[in-house]
């Protein structure tokens, strides 16, 4: 048990730190103390998103699903949790999507019911005790309160059936829950419709996971491709290849355009620090004390702007530009020299052999790049290098 706790405050903690961060991204600061965060067309900042205005509480139940009395959500952990489950939804790039008002308000009512079913189950109100029984216990009151409202009766159970997933991914609940929908999900567009209906029929049938039945083609890339690129580390060899895999998983890592990665200058990253609540948290989890922002020439409308980097791909982002920096240093410092003599040097050439045949490779590489439209062709042209080898 101490384990799981453990495991759901850091959680938190890096929760936390991503709330800060958005409020850094959007120059506001919203506060994560509030039992209260007004959405949509009344929200502030971040909060202002697409949709009608709604809101999301943390501090009670209310009265939904049939609930006669009002009922406080009690433990500061549970609206933690909430809190962190809340935020976990946003991106603090400006160019990325914002979740609806109404999504959000949906996953909040959903926790808010699962507080309640956990108390009336189990009696106890911190979110590792979130089990299948307390999963079931909420979808029957939903049920039963929603029965004459099929398409909201199936986004609830969809709503759980993601939490459920969401929780026994994280692994802080002292037992797996593994809720599986039993409804269709409630989708009208003609394209995916045939599709959804043969969902439907499996997951009635209890074959068929719901989130398992998205294919590749949904991803922005798919497990094969990444593993495919994973593989890469222990194949490539010479300095251009090196930096040729630090820019493919810089572009899957920041979602960059492959023109918006190229152009990026030495010390683009900007390391800046966590304030407050959420660097004590930091330091308790061993987390970085730290946000990172890359600053780059963004394509649409051709302006400097900034990406925030994920708070746990900071680590990575920095090793791809300490290796790039490591590689590329000694032809930087060729590159100078032989510049400022206005390649003089009569036998400059043999200085640059080692240097032009990796640019070459680099160049090769690119090339072959920007002509594949999936990732996993990379991977094919490395096996049939090993193989030939």
């Amino acid at each position: 048990m101490k384990e799981n706790l453990e495991i759901l405050g850091q959680f938190i903690a890096e929760q936390k730190i991503r709330w800060d961060l958005m409020n850094q991204a959007y120059n506001s600061n919203v506060s994560w103390d509030k039992d209260k965060q007004p959405l949509g067309a009344k929200g502030v900042a971040w909060l202002s998103g697409t949709g009608n205005g709604a809101k999301a509480q943390f501090h009670q139940v209310g009265k939904i699903n049939k609930i006669k009395e009002t009922f406080d959500i009690t433990d500061k952990s549970y609206q933690n949790f909430m809190k962190a489950y809340f935020v976990s939804s946003f991106n603090p790039n400006k160019d990325a999507e914002t979740p609806s008002a109404s999504k959000l308000r949906a996953a909040n009512l959903l926790l808010r019911q699962l507080y309640y079913s956990l108390k009336m189950t189990t009696g106890q109100s911190n979110p590792i005790y979130l089990s299948s029984e307390v999963f079931n216990h909420a979808m029957g009151m939903i049920a039963v309160a929603k029965a004459k409202d099929i398409t909201n009766l199936k986004n609830s159970a969809i709503g759980l059936q993601s939490i459920s997933r969401f929780l026994d991914e994280k692994k802080f609940v002292l037992t797996e829950i593994s809720f599986v929908s039993k409804y269709g999900s409630h989708n009208t567009t003609n394209t995916k419709k045939r599709q959804k209906a043969i969902d439907v029929k499996l997951a009635e049938e209890g074959t068929l996971n719901i989130n398992d039945a998205d294919d590749d083609k949904d991803k922005l890339i798919s497990m094969k491709a990444f593993l495919n690129i994973i593989a890469l580390i222990n194949i490539v060899e010479d300095d251009g290849e090196i930096i040729l895999l630090n820019l493919l998983l810089m572009l899957i890592i920041t979602g960059f355009r492959f023109d918006e990665a190229a152009s990026l200058k030495n010390g683009c990253t900007e390391r800046v620090p966590i304030k407050g609540d959420a660097l004590k948290l930091a330091k308790k989890f061993n987390l970085c004390e730290y946000n990172l922002k890359i600053n780059y020439l963004g394509m649409k409308g051709s302006k400097q702007t900034v990406h925030w980097v994920e708070p746990n791909a900071i680590p990575l982002v920095e090793a791809i530009v300490a290796a790039v920096e490591e590689v590329t240093e000694p032809y930087r410092k060729v590159l100078i020299r032989e510049r400022k003599s206005g390649f003089a040097d009569f036998f400059c050439r043999l200085r640059f052999t080692k240097l032009m045949a990796n640019l070459l490779s680099l160049m090769i590489f690119v090339i072959i790049y920007l002509s594949l439209q999936q990732a996993e062709n990379i991977g094919q042209i490395y096996a049939i290098k090993v193989r030939k080898r």
